[in-house]
């Protein structure tokens, strides 16, 4: 292992300014804790926007000497700025993007030092002898008989199943939301990495997430997300793989966030029932086995839209260049139609997609509206042209909205970030909120 600080003259890129071309403090510290702390495998688990690639590529060259290649598993989307990335970071070493298309012969052939496979095809990829992968958004492998999770850390499926990083050396993981809605959705990684905690699925969840039945209508389903035992699950992990600076540790170091709340008054759709109801529902199913409650949040979204178009459209008058957030697609198609762009949702295609970022960075148009599922992770370039978004709705998932809020609060970043959430007086709203409230506090018990 090596034994002094590694240089970091190579990751000084001239195209970029000197704040973004080096590591910061914090960034430094993960990489030393990574390669002179000789873990095996890490979780990188740095809240969402903070450098985690440049990270992870400066520890896997650093230890690539004594190794044979280095993988990284990412999303399709993601695959070119990977490629990018490893430009600025991991100059000097050969780069090749995976082809669906591609023998694998011809691809094995290929024997370059970084090979980049999107998660979407991991599963059928050939077997690559390499010793450090690199797994990005670790937290889309969270369904441990999941396809693309066992693709990727291997598992149990009718028969043992050999996944990307089943045997490595060490393993890289990366992501800002470690923990969606369960302690249940990091036993993957866990499991690939050798966390002798539990051996088994089982075992961890009646540790750590004891299984209970949640019945929707006549149907049962096993569910996660009642947590258990948090600080000794927050010990183990960061005495094994987890690398997670407190926010204190760094909030010196970034631009702070800043929030602030619209106020709208809506008709409330779910005024026929009492918030014990809609919790209940949420909780556990019901008022007709959940649907209305898709539909009412549906409606509440549209409502909230259309009281809140007016002061958008005010803002961007007064200088302001939002990227408003929702969650139905019907939404985001209702404001961009008033505000006169095109919407970003899962209708569209990646490159269209792609197109209205890049013209929304270039300046040609003054708003960004887009749906938090469709764009809520892995875009980059959005935090050179605006530091103000808009959350219309939000995800149930709090995970996701913290990775929209991370487009914007990410490295390149110069200005704190304002985040304006617009909220009704519906209990729907409200329902949502104290759901992702109760998720939020189960993360930041368990990762804190």
């Amino acid at each position: 292992m090596p034994t002094t600080i590694y240089d970091l003259s190579y990751a000084v890129n001239p195209r970029l300014g000197e704040q973004d071309a080096r590591l910061r403090p914090y960034q430094k510290a993960a990489v030393e804790q990574a390669v002179l702390g000789e873990r095996k495998h890490v979780l990188l688990g740095h809240h969402p926007g903070k450098g985690k690639s440049a990270m992870a590529l400066c520890i896997a060259k650093q230890v690539k000497l004594a190794t044979q290649s280095v993988i990284i598993i990412c999303p399709p989307s993601l695959k070119l700025q990977w490629a990018r990335q490893c430009a600025v970071w991991a100059d000097g070493l050969s780069v090749g993007i995976y082809d669906s298309n591609a023998s694998a012969a011809k691809w094995q052939e290929a024997n370059t030092d970084i090979s980049i496979i999107p998660d979407s095809v991991v599963h059928s990829a050939p077997r690559l002898a390499g010793s450090i992968v690199i797994v990005d958004e670790v937290h889309r492998h969270k369904a441990n008989k999941a396809r693309r999770t066992l693709g990727v850390f291997g598992g149990w499926k009718f028969g043992p199943v050999e996944g990307m990083a089943t045997g490595a050396d060490r393993i890289i993981a990366l992501t800002g939301t470690p923990i969606v809605a369960s302690p249940a959705d990091i036993y993957p990684l866990l499991h690939c990495t050798g966390f002798t905690d539990a051996s088994t699925f089982n075992e961890f969840c009646k540790k750590y997430c004891p299984p209970y039945d949640k019945f929707i209508g006549n149907h049962s389903v096993v569910c996660y997300d009642r947590p258990a035992n948090l600080p000794m699950l927050n010990y183990k992990l960061r005495s094994s793989v987890l690398i997670r600076p407190r926010l204190e540790d760094y909030e010196t170091q970034v631009p702070l966030l800043t929030f602030d709340q619209f106020d709208v008054q809506v008709v409330d759709p779910a005024k026929h029932y009492s918030a014990d109801e809609i919790n209940n529902a949420m909780a556990r199913g019901g008022i007709e086995e959940s649907t209305s409650i898709a539909k009412m949040r549906r409606e509440v979204g549209v409502a909230k839209a259309k009281q809140c178009i007016g002061a958008i459209a005010d803002m961007i008058e007064g200088g302001e260049r939002p990227v408003v957030w929702c969650w139905h697609r019907e939404v985001t198609e209702i404001i961009a139609a008033s505000l006169g762009v095109k919407p970003i949702h899962g209708g569209v295609a990646t490159a269209d997609r792609a197109a209205l970022v890049a013209a929304f960075v270039a300046g040609e148009t003054n708003a960004l509206v887009a749906s938090i599922s469709a764009m809520g992770t892995g875009t980059d370039g959005i935090q050179h042209a605006t530091d103000f978004c808009i959350f219309v709705e939000e995800s149930f998932t709090p995970a996701e909205n913290e990775q929209a809020v991370a487009r914007l609060d990410r490295m390149g970043q110069t200005k704190p970030v304002r985040v304006t959430r617009v909220i009704s007086n519906s209990m729907i709203d409200a329902a949502v909120r104290r759901a992702n409230d109760r998720k939020t506090h189960m993360s930041q018990e368990t990762l804190k």
